[in-house]
């Protein structure tokens, strides 16, 4: 049975890459501001056709069953509901806490709590602070054969 996340129904989540984060940190807050996610995609990552998702929450317990693995044939088409990931670990973020958390972020001390789940006074005071906003899971949590990188589509 795979795991399932307390979503709100109606809202609005990104499902990025935990590293893909540090490419908004880097961004000028100005675009940020400006500028919608979708409208960002191909700005902040022009060599990535999908290097996050939107997904608008149908569900209050949504099943990481619903996303796909795609396979190289299958390819990928810019799409908003797909996703890539690099290093397994994607967080999901309510899109109205999207940039809060974008400052907040650190990379380094998610992979630190992650290497020592013990230590998780930073990740446990996030994810406190952004409760029900702020979401993580690996990719090998959907299937364990889809641990680390990969093309993903939520259905």
């Amino acid at each position: 049975m795979t795991k399932k996340l307390p979503l709100t129904i109606g809202n609005k989540y990104v499902f990025i890459d935990s590293i893909y984060v540090n490419d908004f940190t880097q961004a000028e807050f100005t675009l940020l501001l400006n500028t919608s996610l979708i409208d960002l995609r191909p700005i902040l990552f022009p060599y990535s056709t999908d290097p996050y998702a939107i997904f608008q929450s149908d569900t209050s317990q949504f099943d990481l069953s619903r996303i796909d693995y795609l396979f190289d044939e299958e390819g990928t088409s810019c799409e908003i509901n797909q996703f890539c990931s690099d290093s397994g670990v994607i967080l999901i973020i309510d899109e109205q806490s999207f940039l809060a958390v974008v400052k907040e972020f650190d990379s380094d001390k998610l992979y630190d709590y992650l290497m020592n789940p013990s230590d998780q006074s930073w990740w446990a005071t996030l994810l406190r602070k952004y409760d029900s906003k702020l979401f993580w899971f690996y990719t090998s949590d959907i299937k364990e054969e889809f641990g680390g990188g990969g093309n993903f589509q939520i259905n």
